[in-house]
C-alpha cells in the first residue's frame, strides 16, 4: 500500500517559509531542503545577472536574483 503525501498550498508554505531560516523549494505541493550555495555558485550567479543586465539595460525588464524574489513573495 502507497502512503498518501499531503499536498501544501503555496500560501501555506509561504507562511512556514517565512519562519524559516534555511531555504525551502515547494515542488508539486511537497516541501524540500535547499543546498547551502557555495562561492564557485555565487560567483556563477552574479556573472549571469550582469551579463543579463547589461543586455537588457534598455528593455523594461531587470533581473533579479533568488534572494530578492524570496524577499519580495514574503513580503
Amino acid at each position: 500500500m502507497q502512503a498518501i503525501k499531503p499536498q501544501l498550498s503555496r500560501e501555506y508554505y509561504l507562511k512556514i517559509e517565512e519562519a524559516n531560516t534555511e531555504k525551502h523549494e515547494l515542488y508539486q505541493g511537497e516541501v524540500f531542503a535547499m543546498a547551502d550555495g557555495t562561492f564557485q555558485h555565487a560567483r556563477i550567479g552574479l556573472n549571469v545577472t550582469t551579463e543579463l543586465a547589461v543586455r537588457l539595460r534598455t528593455k523594461p525588464c531587470q533581473p533579479m536574483n533568488s534572494d530578492t524574489l524570496r524577499t519580495q513573495y514574503l513580503s
